[in-house]
């Protein structure tokens, strides 16, 4: 990544983290305050959704270009790399100072806050959980593209929000972790990919030969779904005896 592609990552992470943050401490939040920083740093993350999508896309196709062996689908990812539309990313200077301005603004904001309400915030952290946990039954039932797409924003929240809590994690918990964060960054991969997929199918600008097209939408679907599939693994997480059972006994000073 060069400097430009990188401050438009560490902007959306970032954006992401603290507006996981934000969504935890909601209890603690007046309504229209809570519901107005929610908007812009959902607005903050949006303006810089379509740079960092492009980032990807771009990167995902370099990569299957090495590492695929099958020689007719890299000779296609090497020709769709050649005919890709040649665009600079657009002008997101503005978006990244507005961003950093609301970063600050939230932050700030949520260090003023009594933290004594222990019993709030893991009630929060507890939604989060439930929400993840039902995604991940809906995935593992349905196995639908929405539904791991939907595991995938669960699971960064609930990690961002456990983050949080880190210093008072018991030992079993932070095994948890670590078995979400794996999951979470499987999804990620899927995630790119799907969306090289979908660019592949539906970009007009994009004129290569249908052929060529069609060998790298195979090579896309196969890996798909063998990710897919190795997140369906991952996801045999025991939560009765690392989340479930812990977050609410986790003792806070």
């Amino acid at each position: 990544m060069d400097k430009n592609e990188q401050a438009i990552h560490t902007a959306r992470l970032t954006l992401k983290k603290v507006y996981a943050l934000w969504r935890l401490f909601k209890p603690l939040i007046p309504a229209r305050i809570y519901q107005h920083k929610k908007q812009q740093l959902q607005q903050a993350k949006n303006n810089l959704a379509a740079a960092r999508d492009q980032v990807i896309i771009k990167k995902t196709l370099k990569e299957l270009a090495v590492s695929v062996s099958h020689k007719q689908q890299k000779l296609a990812f090497l020709q769709i790399l050649a005919k890709l539309p040649h665009c600079s990313l657009p002008d997101v200077k503005k978006d990244l100072a507005k961003a950093k301005l609301i970063l600050r603004e939230t932050l700030a904001y949520l260090d003023k806050i009594n933290l004594h309400a222990w019993p709030e915030l893991i009630a929060s952290l507890t939604k989060s959980q439930q929400q993840f946990v039902k995604r991940l039954h809906t995935t593992k039932t349905k196995k639908r593209a929405t539904a791991f797409h939907n595991l995938r924003k669960s699971s960064k929240k609930l990690l961002y929000q456990l983050r949080f809590f880190e210093p008072f994690w018991p030992k079993d918990l932070k095994k948890t972790w670590k078995k979400i964060d794996l999951l979470q960054e499987q999804l990620g991969f899927e995630h790119d990919l799907v969306m090289t997929k979908e660019f592949l199918k539906n970009n007009p600008a994009l004129v290569v030969d249908p052929q060529t097209k069609k060998q790298a939408i195979k090579c896309l679907a196969e890996k798909i779904k063998k990710l897919r599939h190795k997140c369906l693994q991952l996801a045999k997480i025991n939560l009765g005896s690392g989340l479930n059972g812990t977050t609410l006994s986790i003792k806070l000073i």
